[in-house]
Order: C-alpha cells, then structure tokens, then sequence
C-alpha cells in the first residue's frame, strides 16, 4: 500500500507539475528555409563525392586495403608534434620536438639511415650529427630534390653550399631526375611529365619509419610547426627500404666527386650510363639565379 501511494503521489506531480506540452520543443516551421537547407544539403553531399578526400578514399590503394587484397601492418606508432609556442617566440631545442626527436632517434641508429627530403639545408649543427653518425660507420642515404625539380630555387641554392662537405663525410647522395617521369607512347612520342619530390620519411636500421611534414631544413626545424609519426614495424621499414634502394637508380643522379673534387652527376637512364659535369636539366638562366641567390638568408629558407 505504501509503495502504490507513492506511485500514485508521483503520477499526480508529474501529471500536474512537470508536464510539457510537446509544442514548446519547436517553433513554427519556417518551409522557405527548410527547402533552402534541403537544397544546401544536396550541393554540400554532392561536392562531398567530388572531394579531393573522396577522390583519395576511393583510389585503387585504400580499395585493396578494404577488399583486403592488401594486409595492413600491424605495429606501435607514436605521434610527434612541435610546441604551438614556435608561432610565437623564440624557443628551446626542447620545444622543437619533432627535430629534436628526429635528431635523437638518427643519433641511435647502429647501422643505416635512409632520409628522403623536398629540401635539404642542415646548416653546421646538422652537419656534425651527420659527421657524427658517419664516424660510427652508420650508412646514410639521401634522396633530395635537384635544381631542375626544386621548386624553390633559393632553397637549393643554401643545400648546394653543403653537397661537397654531404659527399666528404661519406652520404650517398641523391637528386631526383625531372626526366624521370617522362613515358613512351604507343606511338613512339614521349609525354613529359616534370618529377619532383615531396615525399618526407626517414628509415632507421630497417626497424623504425618516421613520416610526416618535417623538411630537413631551418624553416621548418626552426619557424614552422610540424608533426609526424615514428612507426616501429621490421617488416614495413624492410619492405620500404627494399623498395627505394631498387628504385632509386631510376629516377635519381647519384652525386659523386672526381678526383678533382668537383661534383659529377652520375646516372643510367635507357640503359645507357650518363655523367653530368653541371647541374642536369637546367639552363644557364636557371644555374645563374641558383648562384644568385645563395645571397638569401639561410634561416629563412
């Protein structure tokens, strides 16, 4: 009896004290501006499938992910971010986490380092961890843009000024070819197709893989904010690096001295060994404003 007269007490609060007629949830419908929503939802969807992100999800790549034509791999990977505060002020070695982390993880390497960077300015610091790690007779591998697929020539104007002391330490020494993305024809006429790099990633004794946005350069060591993630997988770091050394040959010079200590372009392209004595692809216009402007501040680069 006691618990129905409470139930019988609570119906009749809510009945008369609580209860809320269902109109004060809406207002008045307005039908122009429903049909106006409606409409602006149908552009959004279909711009939605149009996207530059639609686009990439339904590329041949994810598709064999999804239909599982192709494993994932499977691994611990942590993400490295920079301080906000580098916008601001100027900052501590500490605050520029991901060069930081970078520098530390390339300084444990035991036995290889494969670095693909757009631009390559390391200033002196950079020079003597790569002097550094060389002396423990760690490998290092560099892929990085030549004059011809630089698309700032003031950058490749700083990392010139650095290739001779690059190639004294003992680096392997890359530039991408613009040619090499040129194709045959059916018909026997070639499509050219102008290469150049952007791919960022570091590989480090075939364990480890960083990707990101970091160049290895003072903008974005020092000014920009940049983030990317250290993944810790052998098979992965194997197959990548197995990869780019197959690959490489064909669409990059690799740079050596002669005995003279100038740089010499070497290269095979159509079977045919090729050695360049000046910047490969380029014009004297073009090798002019390089010299030029190595007058440009390298911290802003």
């Amino acid at each position: 009896p006691i618990v129905r007269q409470i139930s019988a007490s609570f119906d009749t609060y809510w009945n008369h004290q609580l209860a809320i007629p269902m109109d004060a949830f809406y207002d008045e419908v307005d039908t122009t501006e429903l049909e106006s929503l409606r409409e602006r939802m149908t552009k959004a969807r279909a711009n939605v499938g149009d996207s530059v992100y639609a686009k990439a999800i339904n590329s041949p790549l994810p598709q064999t992910l999804f239909d599982g034509v192709v494993p994932p791999f499977v691994a611990d990977a942590r993400m490295i971010v920079d301080d906000p505060q580098k916008l601001l002020e100027d900052v501590s070695q500490e605050q520029k986490v991901v060069a930081t982390e970078i520098g530390k993880a390339m300084l444990n390497a035991e036995k290889e380092i494969l670095i693909f960077t757009p631009y390559f300015i390391p200033g002196d610091r950079g020079m003597e961890i790569i002097e550094q790690i060389r002396a423990k007779g760690v490998r290092i591998v560099l892929l990085t843009n030549s004059l011809a697929t630089n698309n700032h020539t003031s950058v490749h104007s700083a990392y010139a000024s650095y290739r001779k002391r690059v190639l004294n330490a003992g680096v392997e020494l890359w530039e991408a070819r613009a040619t090499a993305a040129d194709r045959v024809l059916e018909d026997g006429t070639t499509e050219s197709r102008h290469l150049t790099l952007h791919t960022k990633g570091i590989i480090l004794d075939r364990r480890y893989v960083f990707v990101g946005s970091l160049n290895l350069d003072p903008r974005s060591i020092d000014i920009n904010t940049e983030m990317g993630v250290m993944i810790d997988s052998e098979p992965l770091a194997g197959l990548l690096a197995e990869n780019s050394q197959a690959k490489i040959a064909g669409i990059a010079y690799r740079l050596k001295l002669d005995d003279k200590g100038n740089i010499r372009w070497h290269a095979t392209i159509d079977g045919r060994e090729v050695v360049e004595t000046k910047e490969p692809n380029t014009s004297g216009w073009m090798r002019f404003k390089a010299w030029f402007l190595k007058i440009a501040p390298e911290k802003q680069l």
